[in-house]
């Protein structure tokens, strides 16, 4: 009634503008216009679709945010339910070891035919050595299916201590995995032979790299790479492996390089395991005398720091190349 009584009033009102060519009329709640021009240009018109859907519009929004937020709260819950599951079967599966014996009792690597390791490095030629250690020669070789391998051949005689060696090298690298560690692929007993076969690196050693007659520099880039992964394979043995491993011979010939100057930590023909319970064991001298700590050499006391030494002293040759 009162919206009747309004635009009956502004009615009256607009018709006391007439005959004027356009009049307006305004009450409490009413507004009437006439104009002789169009209040629109041309034949523009109101959308007025937005306006007649906003309602279904806002409510088809709201389910889809609900649907949305239910989904990803579903799916975060499967993925952490996955991974707490693979946790578990990791650990189940993991055997806990606290002792030297108990750490090379875990399974040991693949066995290969001496027959086929001598024909992949022709017969062990001097052409193919890449290099030598403390108990013997390393190789190059080609397997069958054209895979490059290092072949390292022990030069073991009658001595215990090297067959000791042998076997403490082979079962503890069988079960150290880590992309900074070199990855034994298997080993060969035959009579009083004795080879070890590793992933083959073709960037060689790190200290060909910066000292040999073919030395190329490296960049900061590579230089940095090679520390954090020299960094990051220590950390692994010392706190990420069943028990703590020292190394005792960290040295730049003992660091190769992949593909990609990847460093890989090699030649654990001298590590020893450290019980959980002690904080240092008392032993030979082993390794180089010039990456040896001070504490190492003069009273035999091995810990961790003695690596974390021969590191410091690897970390100055990098960036000194010297």
């Amino acid at each position: 009634d009162s919206c009747e009584e309004c635009l009956s009033t502004a009615k009256t009102n607009i018709n006391k503008c007439f005959p004027r060519s356009q009049g307006r009329a305004i009450d409490a709640g009413c507004y009437l216009r006439y104009d002789s021009k169009p209040f629109f240009p041309g034949n523009a018109t109101i959308d007025l679709e937005p306006f007649l859907h906003t309602g279904k519009k806002k409510v088809s929004s709201t389910v889809w945010v609900i649907i949305g937020v239910v989904g990803g709260v579903f799916i975060l819950g499967l993925i952490t339910c996955l991974l707490v599951f693979r946790k578990r079967i990791t650990r189940t599966g993991q055997k806990q070891v606290d002792t030297e014996e108990e750490a090379t009792e875990l399974q040991g690597p693949g066995d290969f035919d001496f027959e086929i390791l001598k024909k992949a490095t022709n017969n062990f030629d001097q052409a193919n050595k890449l290099g030598e250690g403390g108990f013997g020669e390393v190789f190059k070789g080609t397997l069958k299916n054209g895979k490059d391998v290092a072949v390292k051949k022990l030069i073991l005689g009658q001595s215990a201590r090297a067959v000791s060696e042998f076997e403490r090298e082979v079962k503890l690298i069988s079960n150290v995995h880590h992309k900074n560690l070199v990855r034994l692929l298997g080993c060969c007993r035959q009579g009083q032979e004795r080879l070890l076969v590793y992933v083959y690196m073709p960037n060689s050693s790190l200290d060909r790299k910066l000292f040999g007659e073919q030395r190329n520099p490296l960049s900061w880039k590579e230089r940095f790479k090679i520390i954090l992964g020299t960094a990051r394979g220590l950390a692994y043995l010392h706190e990420e492996f069943h028990v703590r491993i020292i190394h005792r011979d960290i040295k730049s010939s003992n660091i190769l390089l992949d593909q990609n100057f990847e460093a890989k930590l090699a030649d654990f023909g001298l590590a020893r395991l450290l019980p959980n319970d002690k904080s240092h064991v008392s032993t030979k001298l082993a390794g180089t005398l010039a990456y040896t700590a001070p504490e190492y050499a003069g009273h035999g006391q091995l810990t961790e720091k003695a690596d974390t030494y021969s590191f410091g002293v690897v970390v100055l040759e990098i960036v000194s190349g010297r």
